[in-house]
């Protein structure tokens, strides 16, 4: 009498089988990670820029004539690492630079201080125990200045 049967599955092929299925899976667990990985990514970059040109908004709605940027030359910084209102996790530097400090135009005479300043708002957050940065810049003017 015979036992042995050629029906079903080896040892074999079933461990086979389930290694093959576990690359898959993996492959797949990896995908979905990067993918929601980079979503959070792009999200956090885009609130990011959102409060930047809102900041920036302000600043231009502020004017040239508060003193906040008033005789400020240099990368004059107005606020740093301040964590912006209704925004957990995201902190503003705002630094000003005068047009007459920037290179190449300290000796020129006819540039004069407090005309032009350039207002730089930069937005950093943590991202996978990484400090990300997004920085945008403006152009306020003392119209009033040139008038005298």
């Amino acid at each position: 009498m015979k036992f042995k049967s050629q029906k079903g599955f080896t040892l074999t092929s079933i461990a086979i089988s389930v290694v093959i299925i576990y690359i898959f899976a993996s492959l797949i667990a990896m995908l979905v990670y990067n993918y929601n990985s980079t979503m959070k990514s792009t999200e956090l970059k885009a609130k990011a820029t959102t409060i930047a040109v809102n900041e920036i908004e302000k600043i231009k709605g502020e004017g040239y004539d508060t003193s906040k940027y008033n005789g400020k030359t240099n990368d004059a910084i107005i606020e740093e690492n301040v964590e912006v209102e209704n925004n957990e996790g995201f902190f503003k530097t705002v630094k000003v630079n005068d047009y007459k400090d920037l290179s190449g135009n300290t000796e020129n005479e006819l540039i004069e201080y407090d005309i032009v300043k350039i207002v730089k708002v930069e937005i950093s957050y943590k991202f996978k125990k990484k400090i990300k940065k997004v920085e945008l810049s403006t152009i306020i003017s003392n119209a009033n200045k040139g008038e005298n």
